[in-house]
C-alpha cells in the first residue's frame, strides 16, 4: 500500500502470468502409428509441428530405401526431404566406392586445382580448399539461413595466424560448427590473399557452388574429397 497526504492507494492488481504452452515435437502432427513407422525407418528429420500433416507428402510406395519418404515445405517455402537410414547407408557405401576408385587420381586432380587456383581462378581456389579440408562447398540458400560452406565463406570465418597458417570456423549444414586448419603454405597464402582487406561480412570468394562443380573433372564432385 502506498500512502500520500490525501490518502492511501493499493497497488494495481496484475493478472497472473500464464505458463507457456509446451512446444510440440517435430512429427507430432502425425498419428502414433505413422510416428512409429517413421522411427522404424530411421527418419530423423521430421517437419515441425506447425506444418500440417496434409501438407506433407508421404511416399511409402515401392522400395522406400530408394526415394524420399517425406517431402514438405518449411516456413520459408524451401522444399525439405527425409530419407530412410538404409538410403543414407547405401549412399555412403556408394560414395566410399567412388572415392576409392578416384583415390589414385586425387593427387593429380589436386595438382590441377592448385595450378588453376594460383593462376587466379576463384572456383579452383574453393576446390583446393575443399580438397585440403574436406569441408562442404555450401550454397546461396543455406548461407541466407546462416549455414555456410567454402564457397560462401565470409571474412569473419577466417583467422590468419602469426605462423602463416589459416583457421576456418563457421556454422555449416544442419547448424553444425565446422572447424578446419590449413598448414599448406600455398593454400594458406591463397586464402589470405582472398580475405585481405575485406570486411567481416564480405565473401572471401566470388565464385558460387555451381562454378566449383563445373571446375571439377568429369565424374568428380567437391564432396568426394
Amino acid at each position: 500500500v502506498t500512502c500520500f497526504p490525501h490518502g492511501c492507494a493499493s497497488p494495481a492488481a496484475t493478472a497472473p502470468t500464464k505458463p507457456a504452452a509446451p512446444t510440440k515435437a517435430p512429427g507430432s502432427q502425425f498419428s502414433a502409428k505413422e510416428q512409429a513407422k517413421f522411427k522404424e525407418l530411421g527418419l530423423k528429420k521430421l517437419p515441425l509441428a506447425s506444418v500440417k500433416a496434409s501438407d506433407v507428402r508421404v511416399n511409402m510406395a515401392g522400395d522406400v530405401n530408394s526415394h524420399a519418404v517425406l517431402t514438405w515445405r518449411d516456413a520459408k517455402g524451401k522444399v525439405q526431404s527425409e530419407y530412410t537410414a538404409a538410403f543414407h547407408t547405401k549412399n555412403a557405401v556408394a560414395k566410399f566406392a567412388r572415392v576409392q576408385k578416384l583415390r589414385p587420381k586425387l593427387e593429380g586432380i589436386e595438382a590441377d586445382l592448385r595450378k588453376q587456383a594460383l593462376a587466379g581462378s576463384d572456383a579452383h581456389a574453393i576446390g583446393l580448399v575443399i580438397a585440403h579440408t574436406g569441408l562442404r562447398v555450401g550454397g546461396e540458400d543455406s548461407a541466407a539461413d546462416g549455414h555456410f560452406g567454402v564457397s560462401t565463406l565470409q571474412a569473419k570465418h577466417v583467422t590468419v595466424n602469426r605462423n602463416g597458417t589459416i583457421d576456418l570456423k563457421y556454422i555449416g549444414k544442419a547448424g553444425h560448427e565446422n572447424v578446419a586448419h590449413i598448414e599448406d603454405k600455398e593454400v594458406a597464402k591463397l586464402v589470405q590473399k582472398h580475405v585481405k582487406g575485406k570486411k567481416p561480412g564480405e565473401r572471401v570468394f566470388e565464385a558460387n557452388a555451381a562454378a566449383v562443380r563445373r571446375a571439377m573433372p568429369a565424374g568428380v564432385h567437391p564432396k568426394d574429397f
